[in-house]
């Protein structure tokens, strides 16, 4: 008995532990942000960036770290007010540690207003480098977007199914604890 209240107490006491907090490190520019993973908005964080008055060629570099597994959206779109300020991407693909490889970011939507998205891509733990590069318009191109991340949820029981494992486990310690009977064989004579 004493061997199951400490068996229920640690079962207790392993659910009633707070989770961990997980952080994002943002550089971009030479500016350095950490953001938590907001509870309220699942588990995730979004990263806005914009850049004008570009160098022909440009290479613009945002580079984050997440130390969780999840769910990767990114979206670049470039604005353009003439045919003069067109920004052009050339290649936008995203690289880093917790992937197998650079993967490319499509392109949904072509000029004046070029659009490139990548949504919902499964990411492992790591640190990212979203890689933008191409060519302003002759006055002042710019461009903006977004990067989105949700952390991947933690697989958690049901409550019933608590419910029948600890059951489950009182009924193999019940009857580990029945008294043997001793069984009386009978010979007639």
């Amino acid at each position: 008995m004493k061997l199951l209240k400490l068996g229920v107490a640690t079962a207790i006491a392993a659910t009633a532990l707070p989770a961990t907090a997980e952080a994002a490190t943002i550089v971009a520019a030479q500016t350095t942000v950490n953001a938590n993973l907001d509870p309220a908005a699942n588990n995730g964080f979004t990263i806005g960036f914009s850049d004008s008055n570009l160098a022909n060629p440009f290479n613009e570099v945002l580079t984050f770290t997440t130390d969780v597994a999840g769910q990767l959206s990114i979206n670049l779109t470039s604005v353009t007010t003439s045919a003069s300020d067109d920004t052009d991407f050339s290649n936008v693909f995203l690289s880093g540690t917790g992937l197998a490889g650079p993967i490319s970011i499509a392109q949904i939507l072509a000029d004046p207003n070029e659009t490139r998205a990548l949504n919902n891509f499964s990411v492992g733990v790591g640190t990212f480098t979203l890689n933008i590069l191409g060519n302003p318009g002759t006055s002042s191109g710019s461009f903006g977007g977004s990067v989105a991340f949700t952390a991947a949820a933690a697989a958690v029981p049901e409550p019933g199914t608590w419910a029948m494992m600890l059951v489950g486990f009182g009924a193999i310690g019940f009857s580990m604890r029945r008294r043997r009977q001793t069984a009386h064989l009978y010979q007639a004579a």
